[in-house]
């Protein structure tokens, strides 16, 4: 099973973006590549820092789990996506 852990959070940086770039695109094509896959050799859990736009919310909920975390940063996201993949392989 392959677990796809999708970080996401709603500020911005200063990092230069094509012209075409935005969030909602990022994860539309994330989804499309898991719609790829064969059903059930896959899942996505999208692990959210902080309030998320709704229009990202709805394109999430029809793809994964959304994990709903406040505070947590860059470092804080890894561990908690090292630990929710760890806590289900030991299943």
């Amino acid at each position: 099973m392959l677990h796809i852990i999708y970080r996401s959070y709603d500020g911005e940086n200063n990092k230069d973006r094509p012209v075409f770039y935005s969030k909602v695109v990022a994860l539309a094509s994330c989804i499309r590549a898991f719609e790829g896959l064969k059903a059930g050799t896959a899942e996505i859990i999208y692990l959210n820092d902080g309030p998320i736009r709704a229009e990202q919310i709805r394109l999430m909920e029809r793809s994964g789990e959304i994990l709903a975390c406040s505070g947590l940063g860059m470092k804080g996201s890894m561990r908690r996506a090292c630990n929710t993949i760890s806590a289900r392989l030991a299943c």
